[in-house]
């Protein structure tokens, strides 16, 4: 008797049990299917392979605009040239990822300087898509700014770190262009020719490596030089909206790789440097004086 009491409390408790697991289990899965999805705090969030173009602008100024054609990134505006990879890469993270430390729901852009705001980035995505991210007003409180995207109904505040890649001041042309004149690797040269009133005078590489100038050989160690000095030599600055003429150049420098060409001519600016004409384009680039003269000596020292 005692045992089959026994039993049935045992059985009492397991049934008991039972049923309350079903209901912790009913009420898990009821609050996982009703429950709100946490708030985000992300502004923008796209993959950086899908953004296309950036525009940035001041208040109503046009600063700069790049764009991505056939899988390359170049500066289309104020000019069109090669646009630097690093530079580029930094502006492209900000642009992909920018998070927040508060929501606001507030319909009154005015109150933040989104009405009129301080800078405007435009972000193409292909097809016809596009998002634009206003900045507005600084935050009273902390080191943030006020912000809203064109594709969300809130204002948000971000820290300045996140927003300081399209604040562009200074001279933010020349921070984005390729710095590099000549994108022809060193063991890629296969030619040059170095032009002055009109005349070329050349140098060729042979199967062998070796480079010889009107079938004489040249010094190895000389060249190696040479090559570096051509493969680093950089633009210093940029005077956007100069346009030197070409038919007063010093000298020009033609570097032969492949089945291409770059081709630059040189003409003197001030005492410190000279204008850069790249590929018959006069864009207000200049590079050192001083870069241009080693240039021209490890040149004279080669095919001596």
């Amino acid at each position: 008797m005692v045992q089959e009491e026994s039993a049935m409390k045992v059985f009492r408790n397991t049934f008991v049990l039972l049923i309350i697991l079903a209901g912790l289990l009913g009420y898990y899965y009821y609050t996982q299917k009703t429950a709100k999805p946490p708030e985000t705090n992300a502004v923008l969030s796209l993959k950086k392979s899908e953004i296309t173009s950036l525009d940035i602008r001041q208040g109503q100024q046009d600063l700069i605009s790049l764009a991505r054609t056939g899988g390359k990134w170049k500066i289309v505006k104020p000019i069109e040239y090669d646009v630097d990879s690093i530079n580029l890469n930094d502006l492209l993270n900000a642009a992909s990822s920018v998070k927040a430390d508060r929501k606001l729901s507030d319909s009154d852009l005015s109150k933040y300087g989104l009405d009129n705001p301080s800078y405007t980035v435009s972000i193409g995505l292909g097809d016809d898509r596009s998002v634009k991210l206003l900045i507005g007003n600084s935050s009273p409180v902390g080191n943030a700014y006020f912000v809203k995207v064109s594709n969300k109904p809130y204002v948000y505040r971000v820290e300045s770190t996140a927003l300081e890649k399209f604040m562009l001041s200074g001279d933010f042309v020349y921070q984005y262009a390729q710095k590099y004149i000549y994108q022809t690797a060193k063991d890629k040269i296969t030619k040059i020719a170095y032009i002055k009133s009109g005349d070329e005078y050349t140098l060729q590489k042979n199967k062998d490596g070796s480079w010889v100038r009107n079938g004489k050989k040249l010094n190895k160690d000389s060249m190696d030089k040479l090559l570096d000095d051509i493969v680093l030599l950089q633009i210093t600055g940029i005077d956007v909206g100069k346009s030197p003429s070409p038919n007063n150049y010093d000298f020009g420098l033609a570097v032969y790789g492949g089945n291409s060409v770059e081709k630059a001519f040189f003409v003197t600016k001030d005492k410190d440097n000279s204008y850069v004409i790249k590929d018959g384009k006069s864009l207000g680039m200049y590079v050192a004086s001083d870069s241009l003269t080693q240039l021209l000596n490890d040149l004279t020292k080669a095919i001596k």
